[in-house]
């Protein structure tokens, strides 16, 4: 594969993490909001938790993808 292929090919994978991690931190806070208890707490803070390591794959496949 050329190398602009791999390019092209990460940077849609890195969309598609940035979108997942604001889907999971949109559905972590409706859990909130919708049920509002402890427990449904807890699985949101998880779940925000999650988001944000996808974030930060998302991150560093950038910075991998520039060097």
């Amino acid at each position: 594969m050329k190398k602009t292929d791999d390019e092209s090919k990460l940077f849609t994978i890195r969309k598609r993490l940035e979108m997942l991690s604001q889907h999971m931190t949109i559905v972590a806070n409706a859990m909130v909001a919708e049920i509002g208890d402890d427990e449904a707490k807890q699985h949101a803070e998880e779940l925000a938790g999650a988001a944000s390591m996808v974030w930060q794959w998302s991150v560093k496949l950038q910075e991998n993808v520039q060097k």
